[in-house]
């Protein structure tokens, strides 16, 4: 996804691998294209990929979060935020119940969280909700898992390798919007 052509510019590709065939196809998107991707993961239960990528929006740095249907190949914005330049790590993953986890540490070695809810209607532009959030302190050295039980971190802190398990319990003394974590 995405990259870079012969002079540098990003070329707002998204590639695909084909199992039966193996062959490599672009997808012709519609919509908007991804510039800048920070990061990306695929949620099954909708065939959707979902990226995190960074455009310039009347010369300030925007972090957006788009969801590319891999049936339509249509893109859509599903929200945009301003993108916070000490956030030097940030992971999108899947997590249960067709939810996203969204998850950066920034320069100071702090990290943030949101566990997000996307509803998505048949007819409807797709919503997204802040469920939880999460915050501590060290740097993020992998991506976070998130469990119906909790969150695995794996963290540097002070120097050193740790892991950190958060119980869903526990998680909601983060951020309140997700841009925190951009």
């Amino acid at each position: 996804m995405g990259g870079r052509d012969g002079q540098g510019d990003f070329t707002r590709k998204v590639l695909r691998f084909d199992i039966p065939t193996a062959r490599t196809v672009e997808l012709t998107l519609t919509g908007d294209k991804p510039a800048k991707v920070l990061a990306a993961t695929y949620r099954p239960e909708d065939r959707a990929l979902f990226v995190i990528d960074e455009v310039k929006v009347k010369k300030q740095t925007k972090a957006r979060l788009l969801r590319i249907d891999l049936a339509t190949q249509h893109s859509t914005v599903l929200g945009m935020k301003k993108r916070k330049p000490k956030l030097d790590r940030i992971f999108l993953s899947n997590a249960p119940h067709g939810e996203l986890l969204l998850a950066a540490s920034d320069t100071s070695g702090h990290y943030f969280g949101a566990r997000l809810r996307l509803e998505v209607e048949e007819d409807d532009e797709p919503e997204l909700e802040l469920e939880r959030s999460f915050k501590g302190d060290g740097k993020l050295l992998l991506a976070p898992v998130l469990t119906t039980r909790g969150v695995s971190l794996a963290l540097e802190l002070n120097g050193e390798l740790t892991q950190v398990f958060r119980a869903a319990a526990e998680l909601g003394d983060g951020p309140h919007d997700w841009g925190d974590c951009l």
